[in-house]
């Protein structure tokens, strides 16, 4: 149970805070047009979503609420229940998808292949051991301080 709870957490607590509709995701469900030096339209593929400065809040089973804030910088902050939890740095693998490292050593990272959010700013995630979860895109808050060095609590 402690490796499984591993491996979501950094996306669930990218969902812990308050839903806010007002932070919906800039992504558009639709492919987009641009043109060419001809002239002509070509369609291009819907871009995966922009996830500097979004937070994200997830449910776990128990009941518990996790949110992880995704910073310009490449750093994540975790919460649970509101409470600080993990951090560390996220990027995106050559396959788009969410990559996180935790900055405890002791922790493993996990990779997330994301869906589109919808017009609800929900979104899937789906890890490598095809484990899907359900995010809810909140109000991004910016760190305290720019260096979000916080002491994650266990």
């Amino acid at each position: 149970m402690r490796a499984y709870s591993i491996v979501i957490i950094p996306l669930l607590l990218a969902a812990c805070s308050p839903a806010d509709m007002g932070n919906q995701s800039n992504e558009s469900a639709a492919a987009e047009a641009e043109s060419d030096v001809d002239g002509v339209e070509v369609e291009q593929p819907a871009k995966s979503p922009d996830l500097e400065r979004t937070a994200w809040r997830a449910i776990a089973q128990d009941g518990a609420v996790f949110t992880t804030f995704l910073d310009e910088n490449g750093r994540y902050r975790d919460f649970r229940n509101g409470d600080a939890w993990r951090d560390g740095n996220w990027r995106r693998n050559d396959d788009r998808q969410l990559c996180f490292t935790p900055k405890d050593e002791n922790l493993a990272g996990d990779c997330w292949k994301l869906k589109k959010p919808n017009s609800n700013g929900v979104m899937r995630a789906t890890n490598n051991a095809d484990l899907t979860i359900k995010l809810q895109q909140v109000t991004y808050v910016a760190p305290d301080d720019q260096s979000t060095e916080a002491e994650p609590q266990d």
